[in-house]
């Protein structure tokens, strides 16, 4: 996690999300945290760990000012719990890819009828996340 530190410290317009290195592991994002190898991570409860897991790492991720991004698997399936937790945890992001497949598509069409039930939902605010 080293170049993580690194390129937390030098790049100055992104953001530095860790993916497969934490897949979702408390103790791998923890020692991300600590050294300071990223700003946020990519959560994916189906593929490592349970939707408790994945919770426990959104708590620790909220409690130290990291950002944590939902995310489906490629070719995952319909119904995934994934859009749930974006809209439920108020993820100003969720990673879903390119619209070309039915599964992906219905994700996306979930968070829009979520936009439409919610009352006054609006865009995440991203200017704290900005950096540019």
């Amino acid at each position: 996690m080293r170049g993580g530190s690194k390129a937390v410290q030098t790049i100055d317009r992104s953001i530095i999300l860790g993916d497969d290195l934490i897949v979702t592991n408390r103790d791998r994002l923890e020692r991300a945290v600590k050294t300071s190898a990223v700003d946020g991570f990519v959560m994916k409860p189906n593929q490592v760990g349970t939707v408790a897991e994945a919770l426990d790492c959104f708590e620790y991720a909220s409690q130290n000012a990291i950002l944590t991004i939902p995310s489906g698997r490629s070719g995952g399936v319909i119904g995934d719990v994934v859009m749930d937790l974006a809209v439920g945890l108020g993820a100003p992001f969720q990673k879903n890819g390119a619209p070309r497949s039915g599964e992906r598509i219905e994700k996306l069409n979930f968070l829009l009828r979520a936009a439409e039930r919610i009352l006054d939902c609006a865009l995440a605010d991203l200017s704290a996340l900005v950096r540019f």
